[in-house]
């Protein structure tokens, strides 16, 4: 099948907004994910899986097969096992800034 390449400037325009607005969202994205600890990131990140196939569904019309389905609940459970068996405090790395503390030590 040929690529289609779009006939007019609006379609261009669309196009490239739709670019830099998934951009700007994936980038907030990863921020906000720097933000919290590693476990709660974990169910963030594996939530795109259901919303994936919620927009599927009601944007493009098309069901899932009962393979993808079987495989959100195997991701979605593991994930959810994961962090429910994980002790409290074990993902938490505090940073060391080794020249912040000799800054420390001169002053």
């Amino acid at each position: 099948q040929e690529p289609v390449i779009p006939a007019d400037l609006a379609t261009w325009l669309m196009l490239i907004l739709i670019g830099l607005c998934g951009c700007l969202g994936h980038t907030t994205l990863n921020k906000g994910a720097q933000l919290i600890d590693a476990s709660r990131t974990s169910v963030l990140r594996n939530a795109d899986i259901a919303f994936v196939l919620i927009w599927q569904i009601a944007l493009l019309g098309e069901y899932p097969t009962g393979w993808s389905i079987i495989g959100v609940i195997l991701i979605c459970s593991s994930t959810l096992v994961g962090t429910l068996t994980n002790p409290k405090g074990t993902t938490k790395i505090e940073p060391q800034d080794t020249e912040l503390e000799e800054i420390q030590k001169e002053a």
